[in-house]
């Protein structure tokens, strides 16, 4: 057996061609999507109690993680 067919993350061995296993793939999906969530949410309650250059901060930076998410779509 060659160490290419298993998952980086979980060690299993998995299909060749890919390189995480459906269940690592699955794992890491549901902590973007949390963590998406998460963002979203926050963005309504933090800038109220950060001064104007956190806010600014939270913006631009919630700004260019979403572009670099989408630019691949």
């Amino acid at each position: 057996m060659e160490e290419n067919n298993t998952c980086v993350c979980c060690g299993e061995i998995i299909p060749e061609g890919r390189m995480v296993c459906v269940n690592c793939e699955k794992k890491v999906e549901t902590f973007q999507r949390l963590k998406n969530d998460f963002d979203y949410a926050a963005s309504f309650f933090l800038p109220f109690k950060l001064k104007w250059y956190q806010r600014l901060w939270l913006i631009l930076s919630n700004s260019i993680n979403n572009n670099i998410l989408h630019k691949g779509k």
